[in-house]
């Protein structure tokens, strides 16, 4: 973490503690509901399939910016399914750093290449080892783990 990063957390630690300020630091952007998966425990995927257009996210992104968010979560459905013409998930980070964002972070399941350096963050969905994981989110273990080794 850069060291003018570490100074805003820092203040706004100060701030939230010491003079109980209520600015959020952490927000998160739906992206879409599309999904690959059909785990046993979601109600959520493929509602819709709608994938929230990039202007749509853009300003969702510039509210959560003026409301003081300085980490951002993009989450879905499936991140990395996410398109709107030739923008992709990649598009949707590299916005938010130019935006000011200190942190930017991804959620996905894992089934695709993690091929997003300019992530801070990638959140894996893994159920506990093989078998279960397996049981819960179909056969798709052994294509996480090879997509984490060659990230």
């Amino acid at each position: 973490m850069k060291f003018s990063s570490f100074l805003r957390f820092a203040a706004f630690g100060v701030k939230t503690i010491l003079f109980r300020g209520k600015k959020p630091i952490l927000g998160t952007v739906i992206i879409t509901d599309k999904c690959n998966l059909k785990c046993k425990h979601c109600s959520v995927n493929n509602i819709t399939a709608i994938m929230h257009p990039y202007e749509k996210v853009k300003g969702e992104m510039e509210q959560l910016y003026q409301m003081g968010v300085r980490i951002l979560f993009f989450c879905g459905g499936e991140t990395f399914l996410w398109r709107d013409g030739d923008k992709t998930l990649r598009d949707l980070v590299i916005e938010a750093k130019r935006m000011g964002f200190l942190i930017v972070n991804t959620v996905t399941n894992g089934t695709f290449p993690l091929d997003l350096p300019e992530a801070d963050l990638i959140l894996l969905s893994v159920d506990g080892n093989r078998e279960k994981h397996n049981l819960i989110r179909g056969d798709t273990y052994d294509k996480i783990m090879e997509n984490v080794k060659n990230a």
